[in-house]
This record gives C-alpha cells, structure tokens and sequence, in this order.
C-alpha cells in the first residue's frame, strides 16, 4: 500500500516539474491535461488513504454508511474529482468544467461533489491572483490583450482626437474614380471612413 502511495506522489512531482517546463517552451503541449493528469494522481492518493483508513476502521463512525457495500470508497472518483480541482484551480474554469467533467464521467452523482470541489479550488487559487494560467502566459509573452477584469479610463472623446488633424473621409456620393485616385495619391493613409455628409 505504501509503494502506490509513494509511486502516485513521485508521479504527481515529475508531471508538475515538467508541466512547468514543457509547455513554456515553444512547442505545443498544453497545461490542461498535465494538469489534469497531477490532480488525478494527488486526488487517488487522497482516496486510497481513505479507503486504508476505513479498511482499519470497519464500519464505524464517519464511515457507518459503508455498512453492507463493498468497495465503499473507490479511489478512481477521487482522481477525477482530483484533476477537476487541479484544471479548474490553473484555468479557473467553473461551471464549463463541471459539464466537461460530467461529459466525462457518464455520471449524474458526482455533479455536486464536483462543483463544490471545483469552487473551493477557484476560491483558494484566487487567493492567489486573479488571472489563469493563459491570462498569465498572454501577459508573459507581451500579446496584444484587453482584459475584461480591468478597468480603463478615458479622458477623451471621438470629438476631441477628430479635432486635433484633419479627417480625411470619403464622400458616399458624388465621387468619380479620378476624384478617389487623386485622394489616394495625396494621402498618406491605409483605411478612409464614408460618411453620407461632411459636415
């Protein structure tokens, strides 16, 4: 027992030292079944512990309600209870998790379980920063990213920077090519908005 123990925890340490590595380099490999892959292993830890523990126990106490089922604890739920805490803690992904995990699964019973599970592992990840890992790595790599979390402030108006050069726009009506080519030919400029009136 204690060999598997050991095992599933050195998996766990190797998956999550070389999903920091891996996917940092610049060949595709993705965070979400690394991820994934390092929460199964640390939740069927947690449930094989569980189920030596009331394997020693018996029936007893917490675990009155395993009387007359076999396998009253089955590690392989905590795996995946596991990897959804784990995936929703670095994406911070909630109730799309919940239905990916239930897609998963076939299995209506572990809805609840699942999303209090996913909650509590976004609630203490946010303790931590707000942004997911792809927030993180968009900001990491300098890509163009408006962030909807936010908040910008504007001091002018569409009237204010129209005011300041001259607006070069095309008329809707009255234009002839040679009007449009000799426009094009003196100005400097890729994209011309067409207005219905100059004024």
């Amino acid at each position: 027992a204690t060999d598997i123990v050991v095992f599933l925890l050195l998996s766990a340490l190797i998956k999550f030292i070389l999903t920091i590595f891996g996917p940092n380099t610049i060949v595709p490999g993705g965070h979400m079944v690394p991820s994934m892959a390092v929460g199964a292993c640390i939740g069927r830890v947690f449930g094989f512990c569980l189920s030596l523990v009331q394997e020693r126990i018996g029936d007893t106490g917490f675990f009155a309600e395993c009387a007359g089922h076999d396998p009253c604890i089955t590690p392989g739920v905590y795996a995946i209870i596991g990897s959804a805490a784990m995936l929703s803690a670095v994406s911070r992904m909630t109730v799309s998790l919940v239905v990916i995990i239930f897609e998963l699964t076939d299995g209506i019973d572990y809805i609840m379980p699942t999303t209090i599970v996913i909650l509590v592992a976004k609630w203490v990840s946010d303790a931590f920063g707000r942004d997911g890992i792809y927030d993180e790595l968009i900001l990491l790599h300098d890509y163009p990213y408006l962030n909807n979390k936010m908040e910008f402030v504007f001091n002018e108006t569409a009237a204010d920077v129209m005011k300041s050069r001259d607006l070069c726009v095309i008329n809707a009506t009255g234009n002839n090519l040679g009007s449009i080519h000799n426009m094009l030919s003196t100005t400097e400029y890729s994209g011309y908005p067409i207005v219905k009136s100059l004024e």
